[in-house]
C-alpha cells in the first residue's frame, strides 16, 4: 500500500498539466481565419504529383495515385513552415476527382488563408456498374460487400497520403505537428477512418474480409512505417463505420452535415439509407460530435436544418471560413466546442484571435487541494475569477460532471465523496474556451 500511495503522490506533487499545446507560432492575427490573407496570384498549384502506387482492386496490377498541392509562394509567405490540410473528394468510391470544382475551390481558399493544402486522388471502383447514386441503389445492392472493401481501401489511401506529406515536408514547408485531414462524403469517410482507425481495429472491420483482400491498413503506398499525427479532422457530410472506437483517439473534429441526409446519415443509420436496401451501418456527424464532446475532446457541429433530403449542401466558401476558424483555435491552444445551424448568427470570426490568445488566464496560481483528497476537493486562486466552468474528468479525458460557476469567484468546492479511488483531472474553462487542467487523486 505504501508503494501505491507514494507513486500516486509523486504524480500529484508534480501537478501534471493537461492542455492543448500550441503548434509553432500560428496564432497569428488575420491569418488562418475566415478572411483570405494572400491574393489569388500568390498561390502556387502543383498538379499531379505521384504519392502512391498501390495494388489495384478490383482487378490486377497497380494504380498510380496523384495529388495536387496548393500553397502560398515563398515570396509572399515568410513562414518557415506551415500547417497542412489534406482533403479528399466524394463520390461513393465510384466517382469524383481532385479536379471537381468544389474541391479545387476549397483547396484554393484554404491556401489563400496560409495553409499548405493537398488534394489526393484515391482508388475508385467496387464492381458496381453505376454512374450516379440512383444507379448505385438500383444496380449495386447485391454487391454491397464490395463497397465494404472500397471503404477500407479508401482508408489505406488516406494513410498513404499522410505518410507522403510527412516525407515531403521540407519541399512544401509543412509543419508535421500541424496536420489536418478532411473530406466530403466518401472522402470524409476516408479522412475520419485515416484519423480514427489503427491497424488492430481496421483488421476487424467488416469481419476482416477487406483485410484478407488488401492487407494491412498501413501496407498500401510508399513510406511504410512512417508515423504521423493528425491534429484535427474537417468532416463535410461524412461518417465512420458505426462501432469505431472514437474514445481511443483524442482527435478534435469540426463537422458540416445536412440534418435529413439519407446518403450519409446525420446520426446512426445505414449508408445510402434512401435506397430500398441499404448498405453498412455508419455513425454520422451528430453522433460523432456527441461522442467526442462527452469525452471532452474539442468538437464543433454545423448543421443544415430541415426535412428536405439533401447531401453535402453546406456552401463551400462558408465551410472554408468556419473550418479555418476551428483549426485556428486549435492552433492557438484553445478548445472550440458547440453546435450551430446554418447560417451561423453572428457569423463566425477568428481574425483577431491572436489578441484573445494573449489574454488567456494563467493557471499556475490555481491551487487544487487537499493532496490526496477524500470527500471534497477545493480550488482557489486569483485566476479562478476568469473561469466559467469546471469539468471533473477521468484521467483519460471522459467528463464525469460539469460545474457552471459564477464569474469572479476566488474559491470553489466540489463534493467527491462518491468517486472511487483513482487519478482525476479538474479542467478549467474560461470565457473564450481556453482550457487547462490540474490533476488530483482520490485516496481513502
Amino acid at each position: 500500500m505504501f508503494i501505491v500511495r507514494s507513486s500516486i503522490l509523486i504524480v500529484i506533487l508534480s501537478f501534471a498539466m493537461v492542455a492543448n499545446a500550441q503548434s509553432g507560432n500560428y496564432c497569428i492575427e488575420n491569418r488562418f481565419s475566415e478572411t483570405p490573407m494572400f491574393d489569388s496570384s500568390q498561390i502556387v498549384v502543383q498538379k499531379n504529383v505521384v504519392y502512391s502506387v498501390p495494388k489495384k482492386w478490383p482487378g490486377t496490377g497497380v494504380d498510380t495515385l496523384k495529388l495536387d498541392m496548393y500553397y502560398p509562394n515563398s515570396t509572399a509567405d515568410a513562414l518557415a513552415s506551415r500547417p497542412c490540410v489534406v482533403f479528399f473528394y466524394g463520390g461513393a468510391w465510384l466517382l469524383g476527382s481532385k479536379e471537381d470544382a468544389g474541391i479545387k475551390q476549397k483547396c484554393f481558399d484554404w491556401a489563400r488563408r496560409g495553409f499548405v493544402v493537398a488534394a489526393p486522388n484515391y482508388r475508385l471502383g467496387w464492381n458496381c456498374a453505376a454512374t450516379d447514386l440512383f444507379a448505385v441503389c438500383v444496380l449495386c445492392q447485391g454487391v454491397y460487400y464490395n463497397l465494404n472493401t472500397a471503404v477500407y481501401r479508401g482508408a489505406q489511401d488516406g494513410k498513404a497520403a499522410m505518410r507522403w506529406i510527412v516525407n515531403n515536408k521540407n519541399t512544401y514547408k509543412i509543419d508535421t505537428s500541424a496536420l489536418f485531414v478532411g473530406g466530403e462524403s466518401a472522402g470524409s469517410y476516408n479522412a475520419l477512418h485515416t484519423a480514427y482507425w489503427d491497424h488492430k481495429y481496421a483488421k476487424k472491420v467488416f469481419n476482416g474480409t477487406p483485410y484478407s483482400i488488401l492487407g494491412s491498413i498501413d501496407s498500401a503506398g510508399a513510406y511504410p512505417g512512417t508515423p504521423f499525427r493528425i491534429k484535427a479532422v474537417i468532416n463535410a457530410c461524412g461518417a465512420v463505420v458505426s462501432d469505431t472506437g472514437l474514445h481511443f483517439k483524442r482527435i478534435p473534429m469540426v463537422a458540416f452535415h445536412d440534418q435529413a441526409d439519407c446518403v450519409v446519415p446525420y446520426q446512426t443509420n445505414q449508408t445510402l439509407n434512401c435506397c430500398a436496401t441499404s448498405f453498412f451501418w455508419a455513425k454520422g456527424s451528430k453522433d460523432i460530435y456527441t461522442a467526442l464532446t462527452n469525452a471532452g475532446i474539442p468538437t464543433e457541429l454545423h448543421t443544415v436544418p430541415g426535412v428536405t433530403q439533401q447531401h453535402c449542401s453546406y456552401p463551400s466558401a462558408t465551410l472554408v471560413k468556419e473550418s479555418s476558424c476551428f483549426v485556428k483555435k486549435i492552433l492557438c491552444g484553445l478548445s472550440p466546442s458547440g453546435s450551430t445551424n446554418f447560417p451561423a448568427v453572428p457569423a463566425i470570426s477568428c481574425n483577431s484571435l491572436k489578441s484573445l490568445r494573449m489574454q488567456v488566464y494563467d493557471a499556475t496560481d490555481i491551487v487544487v487541494y487537499p493532496v490526496p483528497a477524500s470527500d471534497k476537493i477545493r480550488v482557489s486562486g486569483n485566476s479562478l475569477n476568469r473561469i466559467l466552468k469546471i469539468n471533473l474528468m477521468e484521467m483519460h479525458g471522459r467528463i464525469i460532471s460539469s460545474f457552471e460557476i459564477s464569474k469572479g469567484l476566488e474559491k470553489y468546492e466540489i463534493n467527491i465523496a462518491d468517486l472511487p479511488n483513482g487519478i482525476y483531472d479538474l479542467q478549467f474553462v474560461d470565457e473564450i474556451g481556453y482550457r487547462k487542467a490540474k490533476r488530483f487523486v482520490v485516496l481513502r
